[in-house]
């Protein structure tokens, strides 16, 4: 072969050799990972080795030059360090931008889990459980033992996490999420605590908690909630006993979908407000802010007494005959539309 035409194959092969590395630099930094509206993840493991990593994206259709991208990780990265979690690949990501994410532990997915307004405990436990990018690190635990872990000084868990939703990393543990919603409640019951009405009848911002948890059960009606807030202040003020249906079904199974049973009513426990004096010993479930500030902000009535009227709110009265005529009409009409039903908890309070 001559001096010229080894030089022109010479030349024919950097030419080719620096369009293909053009082509795939280009692809590498310059050429979305996906498509729009079509976004997905990639989960990196603790210690997990790159070639495997790198295979199960190209696997994916992901990336589509493995050796290359391996190449690159190797002079960019230290020792293929990256940081463990579950990367968001969304439209316009290049494979440059998630190398660089792995490397910071930086765009990460973010999950979710709300904890609903009206849950007890056992419900928050549940739905922990049920959350597969959580890392569960709860199960089987008591319940004091959880407030141990949580470094707080309640004796008993019920009404302590907020309900909102809360944002969470895969690999994220149960116990973290637990722990905002715990603070972000302790929070908002102080602030409110500070600002509360004069002359209530509570020792403390954890009694203001439970009456706002058993307002959060009695209406789901915003403009009711300080109505019921006035009825448990002015029947503690007379000392009478609450006779709050809820508490019962708490402190008998926590089932508040069923309607409540005679024995229920005759079953002596610490929740049942038609046998016991004063406020439940605990919160009967997570009451929402404006259950506290109904609770902190009562209206100012005269109002002992209220029924369901079978349109989701409720009928008050200040004496027990206007209670009895409200009850009677109450059942008339339960009588002539048989398929009407109570949304409010209680049917009468005595």
């Amino acid at each position: 072969m001559t001096k010229h035409k080894l030089l022109t194959t010479l030349l024919i092969i950097i030419a080719f050799v620096f369009l293909a590395l053009s082509s795939l630099t280009y692809q590498f930094f310059r050429v979305p990972l996906v498509k729009k509206n079509e976004p997905t993840s990639v989960k990196v493991y603790p210690g997990q080795d790159v070639n495997v990593l790198v295979a199960h994206l190209y696997d994916r259709k992901i990336i589509l030059y493995p050796n290359f991208f391996t190449w690159l990780v190797t002079i960019t990265s230290n020792r293929f360090q990256f940081r463990y979690g579950e990367y968001q690949i969304k439209y316009p990501m290049t494979a440059w931008k998630l190398l660089k994410h792995m490397k910071a532990g930086t765009g990460l997915v973010k999950h979710r889990l709300t904890i609903v307004e009206g849950w007890t405990f056992s419900d928050i436990r549940a739905a922990l459980l049920k959350d597969a990018d959580l890392n569960q690190t709860l199960i089987n635990q008591p319940n004091q033992m959880v407030l141990q872990k949580l470094n707080a000084p309640e004796q008993h868990i019920e009404g302590l996490f907020y309900p909102n939703t809360y944002f969470f990393t895969w690999g994220n543990t149960d116990l973290s999420v637990l722990k905002t919603a715990y603070r972000k409640m302790q929070k908002i019951l102080q602030t409110d605590w500070a600002s509360r009405a004069p002359n209530l009848p509570y020792q403390n911002a954890y009694q203001a908690l439970i009456v706002a948890s058993l307002i959060e059960k009695e209406t789901a009606v915003p403009a009711e909630k300080p109505l019921i807030a006035s009825v448990i202040v002015n029947r503690l003020a007379k000392n009478m006993r609450l006779q709050i249906d809820p508490t019962v079904q708490y402190g008998a199974n926590q089932n508040f979908n069923n309607p409540i049973t005679k024995k229920e009513l005759a079953t002596k426990t610490p929740y049942n407000t038609y046998l016991s004096d004063g406020l439940p010993p605990t919160p009967i479930c997570v009451p929402s802010e404006s259950s506290i500030q109904a609770a902190l902000h009562p209206a100012t009535t005269d109002y002992l007494y209220y029924v369901a009227t079978g349109k989701g709110g409720h009928h008050f009265s200040a004496t027990y005959a206007q209670h009895l005529q409200q009850v009677q009409e109450y059942r008339n009409k339960i009588s002539s539309e048989p398929r009407a039903s109570a949304s409010g908890n209680n049917e009468a309070n005595n």
